[in-house]
């Protein structure tokens, strides 16, 4: 989740990208460009994205 060239896992996008979940969270400590963004229909959010903000991302159903 961060629309610049970092490593990931192939298998992981794979996997998304086969069972389309409607969230895909993520923890890492690093602050990408952006908190999230969609594969498809799901949703990616790097919910450790909130050092900078001080607020925690929370899921809504």
């Amino acid at each position: 989740v961060a629309r610049r060239f970092e490593r990931g896992s192939r298998a992981l996008l794979e996997a998304i990208r086969t069972t389309r979940p409607r969230y895909a969270l993520f923890g890492h400590v690093h602050q990408p460009l952006v908190r999230r963004m969609r594969i498809g229909a799901t949703e990616c959010v790097n919910v450790g994205h909130f050092a900078s903000t001080g607020k925690p991302w929370a899921l809504t159903w």
